[in-house]
């Protein structure tokens, strides 16, 4: 393969890549290689994601055809790789949820992204008796299954595949790009990691981008700002992504594809590389972000919890099963990724 088919290859593959690493993101965008989907290459990074049962029993195991549309649940999880045992960190909780949506065709996905602490139905699992909690525990108490089924009764939705994602690998992926630039409208100081984040544009190294993506004390609104980082920073790596492929870094750019596949695990039937071949012409317009929309805070025995909109609710769900997302996207606008709290 020449060098100008490889950076080709790498410019086709790069948008989701960088896109589905969720949040804090992804896996198989590794594969997404447009003219060696079926070679070493290719089979070298789908082989570094890693599967496991993230679906309910019931479901397919096996690798089906790539068919659209297709809905995926996308778990950032803050401890999935026990790397935070040293901060005395036990168990794991999705600090990011984020349901994408990708369209009957594969030309447009729709990213948005559900508040951890919103207060949802989760059945009984584990030491849980059932009841309403905050969505995040679903995965601390009974994994990412836990996770699909109380989203799934949430929205009245079917998931198709689900993805979990360590916080590790968007801190190794970072630093594999040389770090990334993101744009910050006013100060914020971070009261619980004693970081000052400047106005304007600041260079985030791996460390730095763990620590902008978990900030949530000093944001002006909290949480619901912290989401909307989430997506700044995706998109601040996809471009650094495109910008590496255009200036022909291809070692970093393989690097950082390499690290974020290591950090995630799909189900076992996940399509990885004909899904990645089905999206290979997918750029960074054709991605489009979003926030649920609360319907108000409360607190319960000194826990806060956020009320999800009833109607809000039912509106992504319409717009997930009928694969039409214009008129959600009418009520709800979409999220301006370029810049952020």
């Amino acid at each position: 393969m020449t060098k100008r088919t490889w950076r080709r290859n790498l410019l086709a593959m790069t948008p989701l890549t960088l896109l589905l690493v969720a949040a804090a993101l992804v896996p198989v965008t590794a594969v997404m290689f447009r003219d060696i989907v079926a070679g070493e290459l290719a089979g070298r990074y789908a082989s570094m994601v890693n599967r496991a049962d993230l679906l309910l029993p019931e479901s397919d195991t096996k690798p089906a055809d790539v068919t659209g549309p297709m809905t995926i649940l996308m778990l950032g999880s803050d401890n999935y790789d026990g790397t935070r045992g040293y901060q005395g960190v036990t168990g794991q909780r999705s600090d990011s949820v984020i349901l994408v949506h990708a369209d009957r065709d594969f030309q447009h996905v729709s990213a948005v992204s559900i508040q951890r602490d919103s207060y949802v139905y989760v059945p009984a699992a584990g030491p849980w008796h059932g009841g309403n909690t905050k969505i995040n525990a679903a995965l601390a108490y009974g994994g990412a299954t836990l996770s699909v089924q109380v989203v799934e009764k949430q929205f009245g939705i079917h998931i198709d595949h689900v993805m979990v994602m360590s916080f590790r690998g968007l801190h190794t992926a970072t630093d594999a790009v040389g770090g990334v630039d993101v744009t910050i409208d006013k100060a914020v100081y971070d009261t619980a990691m004693r970081v000052h984040w400047p106005a304007g544009v600041n260079h985030l190294d791996g460390k730095a981008a763990e620590m902008y993506v978990r900030d949530r004390y000093g944001l002006p609104q909290g949480d619901f700002d912290r989401m909307k980082r989430h997506q700044q920073f995706l998109h601040a790596l996809m471009t650094k992504g495109i910008q590496l492929g255009m200036a022909g870094d291809l070692k970093r750019l393989d690097q950082a594809v390499s690290d974020v596949a290591k950090a995630t695990t799909v189900d076992p039937g996940m399509p990885v590389q004909a899904l990645a071949e089905a999206m290979v012409k997918l750029s960074p317009s054709a991605v489009t972000y979003g926030s649920m929309f609360n319907d108000g805070g409360m607190t319960i025995d000194g826990h806060s919890f956020q009320r999800v909109d009833p109607k809000w609710s039912q509106a992504l769900g319409t717009a997930i099963k009928s694969d039409d997302f214009g008129p959600y996207w009418k009520i709800y606008p979409p999220n301006t990724p370029t810049h952020g709290a």
